[in-house]
């Protein structure tokens, strides 16, 4: 069953305010509940609506693909980013995983 754009972007949003939402319940940082939010609803994104079927499109106008664009862009820039920043901070900590045997 094929889902069409729009529909997709807005299950994307909805699916990322409840995650938000949910992580914040949670405890967990803001920040930390919007990247994990961004990137599990990113995920859910690409299962409904997968990037090989950009070359399908028909019904979709311009923005919408934009958006689309833009959503894996910006998640993975994201993401990368926090992963950097958290390591640093870590290492400011001095905090280290490493296994003694």
């Amino acid at each position: 069953m094929a889902i069409e754009l729009n529909h997709a972007l807005i299950i994307y949003v909805i699916i990322v305010i409840i995650l938000v939402i949910i992580f914040i319940r949670l405890r967990i940082h803001t920040i930390s509940a919007l990247i994990l939010g961004l990137f599990l609803g990113m995920i859910v994104l690409d299962i409904m609506f997968p990037p090989s079927n950009l070359n399908n499109l028909t019904g979709s106008s311009a923005s919408e693909v934009s958006i689309y664009i833009v959503i894996q862009i910006i998640t993975l820039f994201m993401v990368i980013i926090y992963t950097f920043i958290t390591a640093w901070k870590d290492k400011k900590k001095d905090v280290n995983f490493s296994v003694k045997i």
